[in-house]
């Protein structure tokens, strides 16, 4: 487990940790977001019996643990993860319904020798385990599991067509067959050599057919960006943001600049082709709120010498360009601040790209 640890430093570079007993080992690498003390050190122990390694940030931790408190928990850190152990305690997987966050994590419970693994409801952290005759792997990443030497590695042959065709690997597989993912939105209990995998979220039983007009659906909008960018603004170390010049980074640069009491930093990418730069677009953005930024502009030679590295530590193939010049972002942003807000996941949602763009004219043609 140290091993596999070592594995991770790059996504956690600021602590580390092992816990072990005669029949389980649990490990962490941090990256110190809340409470930066030593009291938030993981694994973390609950003297009844439980122990967790935790990756993510809850973003209404503080109602959590208020809630938790009235049924007279006692806290010793100011950390979300002593919230979701103690949530897991009180409530088991039915927490995973209270928690707003972006999270995975596992919880062994050594009265009962068994371990619970949860994956936040889209999968922005990742979860990958393999298992054996008597054991359970897991990690945040495919090298410590391929590292660990528990089993032989083999590539998932099968799925390549799969992966030429969309740029990934589906959902719960991954190039090595005897390792899987841990789909968003679900849970696993592991226990006597036997698993049981349940779904908790699925985003079609949100869907709102209610019929609003496009004033009321821009201020429902409005309410929920501004309560999500809140929420999520809770930290111990600076944020900045990612800041294109486009709508979705613009909004979200604009609603966090509003809740800074100092000037907000923004980075923005420029190439040295004027066609596709918007650096001229980031700069004005960041103007009207008046931000910090920082621009940087990239070429072809800096660009070839990120693949390397990005090829190494994505662990799984991916096909998506903008790979390269979001890294080369986040090691500009990486002098100035520790954490980053992006506009990612606007174009999905709204139709911002053609291929969105037909999709939803397909379902309406359905309809």
């Amino acid at each position: 487990v140290k091993r596999m640890t070592s594995e991770l430093s790059h996504r956690g570079p600021d602590d580390s940790g092992v816990f072990s007993m005669e029949n389980y080992s649990l490990g962490h690498r941090r990256l110190s977001i809340i409470d930066l003390s030593n009291n938030a050190k993981q694994p973390m122990q609950d003297p009844r019996g439980y122990l967790i390694t935790y990756n993510g940030e809850l973003y209404n931790y503080k109602d959590i643990r208020k809630e938790l408190e009235s049924y007279g928990e006692k806290f010793f850190s100011d950390s979300d993860t002593e919230v979701v152990l103690k949530s897991y305690i009180k409530w088991g997987p039915d927490c995973l319904q209270k928690f707003n966050g972006m999270y995975a994590f596992g919880i062994y419970f050594s009265t009962d020798k068994s371990i619970f693994l949860a994956r936040d409801r889209v999968g922005i952290k990742p979860l990958y385990y393999r298992t054996d005759e008597k054991s359970i792997y897991f990690s945040s990443e495919l090298k410590p599991l391929i590292t660990s030497n528990t089993q032989k590695n083999k590539l998932n042959l099968s799925l390549v067509e799969f992966y030429l065709n969309y740029g990934y690997f589906p959902r719960e597989f991954t190039p090595v067959k005897n390792i899987q993912q841990l789909q968003p939105g679900h849970y696993l209990k592991w226990k006597n050599n036997k698993i049981l995998i349940n779904s908790y979220w699925d985003a079609s039983n949100y869907m709102n057919d209610q019929e609003m007009s496009i004033e009321q659906n821009v201020n429902l909008i409005s309410e929920l960006i501004i309560d999500a960018v809140d929420k999520q603004s809770v930290s111990d170390v600076e944020i900045g943001t990612f800041l294109s010049g486009g709508i979705d980074s613009g909004i979200i640069s604009s609603v966090l600049s509003k809740l800074n009491n100092k000037p907000l930093k923004t980075f923005s990418l420029g190439f040295n082709n004027d066609k596709y730069s918007e650096l001229d677009l980031a700069k004005k953005s960041a103007d009207n709120i008046n931000a910090v930024n920082f621009a940087h502009i990239t070429n072809q030679t800096e660009m070839s010498n990120s693949l390397n590295f990005l090829i190494s530590n994505l662990d799984q193939p991916f096909a998506d360009t903008s790979m390269i010049p979001t890294f080369i972002l986040s090691k500009l942003a990486k002098k100035h601040v520790k954490v980053i807000m992006s506009g990612d996941g606007g174009d999905e949602m709204w139709g911002g790209y053609g291929n969105y763009q037909r999709f939803l004219q397909l379902q309406f043609i359905k309809k």
